[in-house]
């Protein structure tokens, strides 16, 4: 196992160092900087980059997501300060395996967090491989919405009961997000149909954009989206979303005659609980995104663990 260390704090340093050092399979290499670790990224192969996110070339989320642009095949597990829950969350939705709180991980932890990084990009790496090639071939292509690119209502389903499946089986976290565009009916009624199928087109485009290769997003019907975000819980999911929401604030579509039109999302987490099946979990998310409506628009609802209602079909449009 090749570990490239990216530590400013000497004493940070020889701890991870120390933890690793009686373990033969191990091979530790240390730099002080993003840069550095850029540069021996692309000189020499290794299998996990143990980052801290704090230093003196670049802070926070940015130095995390400069080196994913940099080296994206290589897995990532982010030490963090030990108050920071929500930097930590942020950090697996842009992309980390794993983090670790300094100061509160010992050995064992340590090297079982290195080892599952490891383990968990390889699986979605072979995962997307399987994907693309399926893609190829005829049902492949019939599972994709034509509009859109994205996968179909009923490709998206069978994904959600798979990563449920999986879920239930290795106590993972995973979480879905319902999202439909704000004044949907409205738009295609003032501007037409081929002005709203731009609008679909353009916020389906900023949802490939998940930083995540195990994450995806389908169409679920009409103006409605679904994302499944696997080993993902529903706090860090809302991460996710407010940048979507964001981004989809922050790119007006754009009319023939040189207007532009402002959009809008409004989204509808739930969580993964035990017991769940599709109908379940697609319905607290649908709950979340009728609460997030009737709040107003633009806005992101996390369903409440445990929600006592009557699910609906997922296969039933509301």
């Amino acid at each position: 196992m090749r570990v490239l260390l990216v530590e400013d704090n000497d004493v940070d340093a020889a701890i991870v160092s120390a933890a690793l050092h009686n373990d033969a399979d191990c091979t530790l290499e240390h730099v002080g900087e993003l840069g550095q670790a850029i540069e021996r990224l692309a000189i020499a192969a290794h299998d996990v980059v143990l980052l801290d996110l704090s230093l003196p070339d670049s802070t926070g989320l940015a130095t995390l997501r400069t080196l994913r642009d940099s080296a994206l095949s290589t897995p990532v597990v982010v030490l963090t300060a030990a108050d920071d829950e929500a930097l930590a969350l942020a950090s697996v939705q842009e992309g980390a395996q794993d983090y670790l709180p300094k100061g509160s991980f010992d050995r064992q932890m340590l090297r079982r967090a290195l080892r599952y990084a490891i383990e968990r990009h390889r699986l979605t790496e072979a995962l997307e491989a399987a994907y693309r090639r399926h893609l190829d071939t005829a049902s492949g292509r019939a599972s994709l919405d034509p509009l859109t690119g994205l996968v179909n209502r009923g490709a998206i389903i069978e994904h959600l009961e798979r990563l449920i499946a999986e879920s239930s089986r290795y106590n993972h976290a995973l979480s879905v997000v319902l999202c439909d565009l704000d004044g949907f009916k409205r738009l295609n009624d003032q501007h037409g149909h081929s002005v709203g199928d731009a609008a679909l087109q353009q916020f389906a485009g900023l949802l490939r954009r998940l930083p995540r290769a195990a994450d995806i997003a389908g169409r679920f019907g009409g103006d409605e989206f679904l994302l499944l975000l696997p080993q993902t819980p529903p706090d860090a999911a809302a991460i996710a979303a407010e940048r979507l929401r964001q981004a989809t604030a922050d790119h007006p579509l754009k009319l023939p005659k040189g207007t532009r039109l402002k959009l809008s999302a409004t989204f509808g987490i739930a969580g993964f609980e035990p017991g769940d099946d599709v109908a379940t979990l697609a319905h607290r998310a649908d709950l979340a995104l009728n609460e997030a409506k009737r709040k107003g628009r633009s806005l992101i609802e996390v369903a409440r663990p445990t929600t006592q209602a009557t699910p609906i079909s997922p296969n039933v449009r509301r």
